[in-house]
């Protein structure tokens, strides 16, 4: 009964950590992979990405080729998803 026990709370926290690793390395809500996934699907042209610290904060910096040409560099909370400069 023990072993029972025990093996399913090691397989519950296996698929915690899964779903952790699924949402990104850091358990963050959006990954880097998904914020440029999103950018992609709308037809920009990601040139660079990467995760950086900023503060106390971790934001996800892009640097994308618009559907119209301009070059724009962008930052995402990786919490929300959201574009923090506008």
């Amino acid at each position: 009964m023990i072993a029972l026990a025990t093996a399913l709370a090691c397989a519950t926290w296996t698929g915690v950590q899964g779903a952790l690793a699924a949402r990104g390395e850091r358990g963050y809500g959006y990954s880097l992979d998904d914020v440029v996934g999103q950018q992609q699907g709308k037809g920009r042209r990601v040139l660079r990405a990467e995760t950086v610290r900023r503060g106390d904060a971790d934001v996800h910096e892009l640097k994308v080729l618009t559907d119209d040409g301009r070059l724009r560099r962008e930052r995402y909370d990786p919490g929300t998803g959201r574009r923090l400069n506008r």
